[in-house]
């Protein structure tokens, strides 16, 4: 699993729906597309924090599998 490219996409996708819900009228409509903004700010922060953490157990979770053949443990299932 490329976590790189995972982590990229949702980079990607959060940025333009900010930057798509950033140019909503004011009011109700408005209100609601902060909050998609702040949401879309939010995702992005929790996912940099995240990165590190995901790549550091795709780096090891192979370790842990039960057999070679089998490419199943409970690291490699919390990643995906």
């Amino acid at each position: 699993m490329d976590t790189k490219a995972v982590f990229t996409a949702l980079y990607d996708v959060c940025e333009e729906n900010a930057a798509f819900f950033s140019g909503a009228t004011k009011g109700q409509a408005g209100d609601a597309a902060q909050r998609l903004v702040d949401a879309m700010t939010t995702i992005q922060e929790h996912a940099r924090s995240l990165e590190p953490v995901v790549s550091g157990f795709a780096a090891i979770y192979h370790h842990f599998d039960f057999d070679p053949h089998i490419p199943a443990n409970g690291y490699r299932s919390l990643v995906k």
